[in-house]
């Protein structure tokens, strides 16, 4: 797809090329008319000019050997009364023998030739009357027109040429301000930083007024976020200890309390929700601290093969509750540098989506494979897999793909683009691939630890 710069540029020499060559017609066929009555009449004059060349004594013709001389293609030819000829020059090629007609430009075809031929009628005292001839071949007179042809068709492809290049960085000049905002916009983002503006334009021209429009509205989303992310964070920090009470009390009540089966059944219902609750808080007050850059990383190097069977351990028993197979293939001592509860928390809930989407006697495969300067790490299921038409919007904040996956309620949405975060912050990579009804696979790069 060409860019707008290209398509105006295509534009603009389109039309300076119809432009040009419009003028150079108009030109050449103006060119052309003069320059054949210039030579018409140049003729004309040499013609009536030789009647000096010839003089009479009373008893014999003088002719001026100037007569003979072929003067920019004009050839003269002298005849008296009777149409005998007397003296001068004719084209070797020139056959014809049109009728003389005094003062009148005749126009001949002589087999593939053209001529110009005009007579004019010299009288003499005492001798009578002389016919004076000018031949002029018409391809010797369209040859400067020729030149001048060729030399146009030379100098068109030039202009054209320099009006592509000319209006290619005019263009481009004109449009540096839309490039600038292009590459503003595309920082911020990368970067998710709104504070960065777009930059002005001298004066107060149609882009000047873009920008301003642009950075308006940056001021006005980055206000929005801002206040989102405080009540987010303000909210996260606010349930901590309710949800923490409510925990508390269940915990003291169930292990304590003289309950009936119905009645700690309700009271376990509330304690699961409340966990729920409180790992829900701890994902949003963590992507809330995320979100404006305090949530520290504690780096350090971490065995990454020891810590995946650890945690592959802890899954067992969420794995055989729901009668799924957890399998591995783990390169041996595979260690990077990263934040050992992140890597935690990251594939803890890789695993727990796993199994809990999973199908009842199916598996989940983890794999993880070394290279020079990268580790790629694969969690892979058989489950029910998602939809194509959700799967680019489950890393967005509270999504939930659809109805198959959320009847547990057990997720908030927060999960996914926590795990994106991780892996961004560790600068990794993270990619899904699900076919509804088959499975899910996500696979993540994460830098080795360099030597």
């Amino acid at each position: 797809m060409h860019s707008v710069k290209w398509k105006l540029t295509l534009l603009y020499t389109f039309f300076m090329t119809l432009l040009v060559c419009l003028l150079m017609a108009i030109l050449l066929s103006i060119s052309s008319s003069e320059l054949l009555t210039s030579v018409q009449q140049r003729m004309k004059e040499h013609v009536y000019g030789s009647v000096d060349d010839i003089q009479y004594d009373g008893q014999e013709l003088f002719m001026d050997s100037s007569l003979m001389d072929v003067d920019n293609g004009i050839y003269l030819s002298i005849y008296d009364s009777t149409g005998k000829f007397i003296y001068g020059r004719l084209p070797y090629s020139f056959t014809a023998r049109p009728a003389f007609q005094d003062g009148n430009l005749q126009t001949i075809n002589d087999g593939s030739a053209r001529w110009y031929v005009f007579d004019t009628v010299h009288t003499i005292d005492g001798y009578g009357s002389l016919f004076i001839r000018g031949i002029l071949s018409v391809s010797d007179a369209e040859q400067s027109m020729q030149i001048l042809i060729r030399t146009s068709l030379i100098i068109l492809p030039a202009l054209v040429a320099a009006a592509a290049v000319f209006g290619y960085l005019f263009i481009g000049r004109t449009l540096r301000p839309v490039n600038s905002m292009i590459h503003t916009v595309q920082e911020i983002q990368e970067s998710n930083d709104l504070s960065k503006r777009v930059p002005l334009t001298r004066g107060n021209d149609e882009f000047h007024r873009l920008a301003e429009c642009f950075n308006q509205m940056l001021s006005s989303l980055e206000t929005s976020f801002l206040r989102e992310r405080q009540f987010t964070s303000d909210v996260s920090h606010e349930l901590r200890t309710p949800v923490a009470v409510i925990l508390s009390h269940c915990e003291d009540l169930l292990e304590h309390g003289n309950l009936a089966s119905e009645e700690r059944r309700e009271l376990e219902i509330i304690q699961a929700r409340a966990k729920g609750m409180a790992q829900m808080n701890a994902q949003l007050l963590l992507l809330s601290r995320a979100d404006q850059n305090r949530q520290p990383l504690h780096l350090e190097t971490v065995n990454l093969t020891e810590l995946l069977e650890i945690i592959l351990e802890e899954q067992e028993e969420l794995a055989l509750e729901k009668k799924i197979e957890l399998r591995s293939e783990l390169a041996p001592d595979v260690s990077i540098t990263a934040d050992e509860t992140m890597m935690i928390r990251l594939f803890e809930n890789l695993l727990t989506n796993a199994i809990r989407y999973g199908r009842e006697n199916g598996w989940v495969m983890v794999a993880m494979a070394a290279a020079e300067d990268h580790v790629t790490i694969s969690v892979r299921d058989n489950g029910i897999g998602i939809s194509e038409e959700h799967l680019p919007h489950i890393w967005e904040r509270f999504y939930q793909a659809d109805s198959s996956r959320t009847a547990s309620r057990q997720g908030a949405g927060l999960g996914l683009p926590m795990v994106q975060w991780i892996v961004k912050a560790h600068h990794g990579t993270i990619q899904v691939r699900s076919l509804e009804g088959i499975g899910t696979e996500f696979t993540l790069q994460l830098p080795l630890c360099q030597p």
